[in-house]
């Protein structure tokens, strides 16, 4: 005799996992998505305790590597313009020593903060519309 395969019943959650999981595909095929995180907690200025977000997506910004790449450049031939006036190679004021060394500050301030700022992020909460639900409180 055979046993009859019964079919376990998907949970909430797990329902909810499933269409986010989905969800998460879907952006990164076909809304053009170079990365998705799911279920990550989100803090700020304004909310310190911190919201859980079902779905973000990032979209990183190719000028903004670009420009990260030649901010490096800079610094590295500012660097070696400093280094050939400290072995007396090349000879300049005190005036452009000044601007060559804030150049270099400036090129070091967006080499390191110029990927984050150059990142788009997008927050997605997943409902189930089938059912009656309460939506009041995403409003920002």
């Amino acid at each position: 005799m055979k046993k009859a395969r019964i079919k376990k019943k998907k949970s909430t959650y797990e329902k909810g996992k499933e269409f986010e999981d989905k969800f998460a595909r879907y952006m990164l095929k076909k809304l053009g998505y170079d990365k998705v995180k799911t279920k990550k907690s989100i803090t700020g200025q304004e909310n310190v305790k911190g919201t859980e977000a079902d779905i973000i997506g990032i979209v990183h910004d190719p000028r903004s590597e670009r420009f990260r790449k030649l901010a490096i450049g800079v610094l590295v031939l500012a660097f070696l313009i400093l280094v050939a006036g400290a072995m007396e190679l090349i000879a300049f004021n005190e005036d452009e020593m000044y601007f060559i060394i804030f150049l270099e500050f400036c090129a070091v301030v967006y080499a390191i903060i110029g990927r984050k700022l150059g990142d788009k992020y997008t927050w997605v909460e997943c409902k189930n519309r089938q059912a009656k639900s309460d939506t009041r409180w995403l409003a920002i």
